[in-house]
């Protein structure tokens, strides 16, 4: 719980910014015993009716005195129906100097993702939880579409009340920019990753080809502990993971490229 801040008005020593701050409780905080709610929209890796939960409406009970909260926000796709979610996430250091990081909303945003849309959706969360002006910065990928959505943003919220006018509201995020650069270095073996993505989808494309994969797998005494995959250009440790699980199989997919005269895109 918040400490009163008339008896710790001198005592408490924490940098202005985050004096105040109070411990969020409800959904993803770890210790709640909330309802969850069910979206209707699958997210499952397997099985296509797996229910994604979504946060529930809940009030934080936020005090009226000045906090700071950094917010996170992105979206995420769902790898089995390639749906779109947004998820919401609030940072801060609670009065026990603990950076605690709490989900704020995870909810299926429908197309088209504009920054229109996505806007509206950040702004009703902000509101609802009573943080539109307790903002540090908003933290979003590096993209042109958040670009946008900065702006959009910044014109809905109340400047006079975020730190320095909030100039300094908008955060790219170093991993998603990380990520990119990496993505970079990859076109040097991109026909390779073509080729290896070619042939993921092709033998998981159907039933039969899934079961003479399984089959080939076990004439080669190959141990088939992961189905394949493909990646996904929104889900950004997708392509390791799929190249990862192709490596497996390498000697499997020399086999079948001898066995289906249809098969044309053996990795090399």
């Amino acid at each position: 719980m918040a400490k009163n801040p008339e008896s710790d008005r001198e005592s408490d020593t924490r940098p202005w910014f985050n004096r105040g701050i109070p411990k969020l409780t409800g959904y993803g905080d770890g210790g709640g015993d909330s309802p969850i709610l069910k979206s209707g929209y699958g997210g499952g890796d397997e099985d296509n009716s797996t229910q994604v939960p979504e946060t529930p409406n809940i009030s934080p009970n936020l005090p009226d005195d000045n906090t700071n909260i950094v917010e996170e926000t992105g979206m995420w796709t769902s790898s089995n129906q390639k749906k779109g979610f947004m998820a919401i996430m609030g940072h801060f250091i609670d009065n026990d100097w603990i950076l605690q990081s709490k989900i704020l909303r995870f909810l299926y945003v429908p197309c088209p993702h504009t920054s229109e849309v996505l806007t509206n959706v950040l702004m009703d969360a902000l509101m609802e939880w009573n943080v539109d002006t307790k903002l540090s910065t908003i933290t979003v990928d590096n993209c042109t579409t958040n670009d946008s959505l900065i702006g959009k943003i910044k014109d809905k919220l109340q400047l006079n009340k975020l730190i320095h006018d909030g100039s300094h509201i908008h955060m790219r995020c170093s991993a998603h920019i990380l990520n990119l650069i990496v993505k970079i270095r990859l076109n040097v073996i991109k026909v390779a990753i073509e080729n290896i993505r070619e042939s993921v989808s092709y033998w998981a494309a159907t039933p039969k080809r899934v079961e003479k994969f399984e089959e080939t797998c076990r004439q080669l005494k190959v141990i088939f502990s992961k189905r394949l995959g493909l990646d996904c250009q929104t889900r950004w440790n997708a392509t390791y993971l799929m190249l990862k699980t192709a490596l497996m199989y390498k000697d499997v997919f020399a086999r079948l490229k001898q066995r289906d005269s249809q098969y044309k895109t053996l990795p090399s």
